[in-house]
């Protein structure tokens, strides 16, 4: 099986963000489990019609950068360690902080 993985910011406040990913995780216990390891991570939603992970975290905590790298060794797991490309479609400039 050929797949690309990628995880897209989509969305973000102070304490909140929206990342899709490019194929759900194989396992979302796992998936889950690997990423609230971490102290300062609320909850986690994932959408499976719209691939959509929402993230809730403790503002001040964890930078944005933390959670995207997270959620993406998360999903690499998920599929054999495979490589994960980080995108974002929000401008530098419109970033919370």
């Amino acid at each position: 099986m050929n797949l690309d993985l990628h995880v897209t910011l989509l969305h973000e406040l102070p304490g909140r963000m929206r990342m899709r990913l490019s194929a759900p995780p194989a396992e979302c216990q796992r998936f889950n489990q690997a990423i609230m390891s971490h102290d300062g991570l609320d909850t986690l939603q994932f959408n499976e019609l719209s691939k959509s992970l929402l993230v809730t975290y403790a503002s001040g905590h964890l930078t944005t950068e933390e959670i995207v790298l997270r959620v993406a060794i998360a999903l690499s797991m998920e599929y054999d360690y495979k490589p994960v490309q980080v995108l974002s479609l929000i401008h530098i400039s419109e970033r919370a902080g």
